[in-house]
């Protein structure tokens, strides 16, 4: 269903020149797509707060300047300007302006964005986003503010962005490895440039003069995987490349891509690509 509807705040803190915008999603966007039900431009003053028992959505705050305060069953934190938030609010939760602020939020549910968030939240992870470390999620979010301001809004088209824009988040490239441990960043570099060696998690600990206990630990929180799955992934990845773009024996692209036999290349390139090495080379793309 396209449409939608645009009023003036009513609550106490908020500025006389914010906004917010009302959308009726269609029953095909609520039971197959992402979809925004409502969202805001906001200028407030500290004395803005909500607080809420339950609300079965998530928030997607960017916030310009100022810094607002979140908290939710398991954390309380904090995002100041140029910030992308995703919060839950399915459980008591409040959020609040520390100081004057200038943001915009959605309301966004759909298939995937509990999944999402939980990934974006492992480790303890607090769901706040650099906007520098992500700029293409933040023109996504803009996109997103757009449509629903427009007053037609096309659910295909809110869709498509906020997927876009979670996968922006969860990418390893994004937020979590530009502004995570360094050490973390020099170590996927490393296995990036080493995949054919035979690489350890102790080996590639001691190149960033970490244990291998906390280096594991530190990895899988700034990038999503295990320093194994990580090395995994390049080596299948060029894998790929070889089998599409040369002649070469399967067993020597085994080799070449850090493997120590054909029949552990084998198993490990199914279970990734769903296609025996043979069976992916012979496919029309």
């Amino acid at each position: 269903m396209e449409g939608g509807f645009w009023l003036k705040y009513k609550q106490e803190g908020v500025l006389p020149s914010s906004d917010i915008y009302l959308h009726m999603p269609s029953e095909f966007a609520r039971r197959t797509l992402f979809y925004a039900e409502m969202a805001g431009d906001a200028s407030c003053t500290p004395a803005w707060q909500i607080e809420r028992g339950f609300f079965d959505m998530f928030v997607l705050f960017y916030i310009r300047s100022g810094e607002l305060a979140f908290h939710d069953p398991s954390r309380d934190f904090a995002a100041g300007p140029d910030s992308i938030v995703l919060f839950c609010c399915k459980g008591a939760h409040a959020y609040t302006a520390r100081v004057p602020s200038a943001f915009s939020w959605v309301h966004i549910n759909g298939y995937a964005v509990q999944p999402y968030y939980d990934l974006l939240t492992g480790q303890g992870h607090a769901p706040v986003f650099s906007g520098a470390a992500c700029p293409v999620a933040v023109t996504l979010f803009g996109q997103v503010m757009e449509e629903l301001r427009g007053g037609r809004t096309n659910d295909h088209r809110v869709s498509a962005c906020i997927g876009s824009l979670l996968g922006e988040l969860a990418m390893p490239g994004g937020r979590r490895r530009t502004a995570g441990d360094p050490a973390v960043l020099e170590a996927a570099s490393y296995i990036e440039g080493h995949f054919a060696e035979e690489l350890s998690l102790e080996k590639i600990a001691a190149h960033v003069n970490l244990s291998p206990y906390h280096f594991s630990r530190q990895f899988k929180r700034f990038t999503g995987s295990s320093p194994y799955e990580f090395l995994l992934a390049a080596r299948i990845q060029q894998a790929k490349k070889l089998l599409l773009s040369s002649q070469l024996p399967v067993e020597t692209i085994a080799a070449r891509c850090g493997f120590n036999s054909l029949s552990s290349f084998i198993r490990a390139f199914k279970r990734a690509a769903g296609l025996t090495p043979g069976q992916f080379r012979e496919m029309r793309f």
